[in-house]
């Protein structure tokens, strides 16, 4: 019995504190503005969104812009706000259905320029070829200004360099590298023009050949791929235990354990050597190929980054 006061001065205290907390809640509602509190409102969700945005929560942010615009109507900005968040989104599909609502709904939008940049830019990146060569035939020779006129015709070579079409990249790039051609594309078209004729210059290894090889001389095959380590390492393992095997045969007659087990051992690793020559060659193709898109993609990625389309409207 003698804890009871003190447990009720304890809930006393703390419900003073909650009233206190209450009535300060309440008069900071009753300060704050009432358009303010409408918290649905567009200039709000607007805010949202932007915010949003800022906070590299992009999914949110293209929810929050297709939802002013779903309230209010069409607006070029927030078309293209929404379009941005989806491209940061990885949701390339969505981002250029909102680009491409520009040019269709607001043909006089101080945004048209960019976001021809930012169709352009994702026609190449998800390799649609057809509809980059629609609009090459029906709508780039008219598109103004110059200037983006040329943005585009730079990276429009890029898919010949991506799948290899060297000759194809090399005319292309060096029919534009020519007098006139805009100052801040040349840099870039002189680039994939250099990437052009350094990817023809690259030399793929028969796979076929680097197998038969190895079959020939154990180890051969690597040396041809440009391995010449593992083809020194393949040569001596192999030819030891081969001779290893061979004196084990010659002392013991074909009775002898040592000479089959080293003479077993010695196949299993001549024939997997002879596939892993035949499979070093795809590799060090493959990965010849990885490289030189990894350039040609770092190229792209500067071009995207020199013309900032990136970069949010409001």
């Amino acid at each position: 019995m003698m804890g009871t006061p003190g447990r009720h001065r304890v809930h006393k205290m703390t419900l003073q504190k909650f009233l206190g907390s209450v009535s300060i809640l309440f008069v900071l509602f009753l300060t704050i503005p009432a358009g303010a509190q409408d918290y649905f409102a567009p200039h709000n969700i607007l805010k949202f969104a932007d915010y949003l945005y800022r906070q590299g929560d992009y999914r949110r942010s293209a929810a929050e812009y297709q939802r002013y615009l779903i309230t209010v109507g069409a607006n070029d900005s927030v078309f293209y706000s929404a379009a941005l968040a989806y491209k940061m989104a990885r949701n390339l599909t969505a981002a250029e259905t909102y680009f491409s609502e520009i040019p269709r709904e607001f043909g006089g939008s101080p945004l048209l320029s960019r976001a021809y940049l930012q169709m352009g830019f994702l026609w190449v990146v998800r390799d649609a070829r057809r509809r980059m060569a629609s609009f090459k035939k029906v709508r780039l020779a008219e598109l103004n200004p110059v200037s983006t006129r040329q943005a585009l015709q730079t990276i429009f070579g890029v898919p010949f360099l991506i799948h290899y079409q060297f000759a194809r990249a090399g005319t292309y790039y060096h029919s534009l590298n020519a007098p006139g051609f805009s100052p801040q594309e040349i840099p870039f078209v002189r680039k994939f023009e250099t990437l052009a004729a350094e990817g023809a210059k690259i030399k793929e290894k028969n796979p076929w050949a680097a197998g038969f090889l190895s079959a020939i001389v154990p180890g051969l095959g690597r040396f041809y791929v440009g391995r010449p380590g593992d083809g020194l390492y393949s040569m001596l393992f192999i030819g030891i235990s081969g001779f290893s095997a061979y004196r084990g045969f010659a002392r013991q007659g074909i009775q002898s354990g040592r000479g089959w087990i080293l003479g077993g051992l010695t196949s299993a690793l001549y024939l997997g050597n002879v596939y892993g020559s035949y499979l070093s060659a795809k590799i060090m193709n493959q990965k010849r190929k990885d490289d030189f898109r990894t350039q040609v993609i770092l190229q792209l990625d500067l071009w995207h980054s020199a013309h900032r389309l990136d970069d949010p409207v409001r």
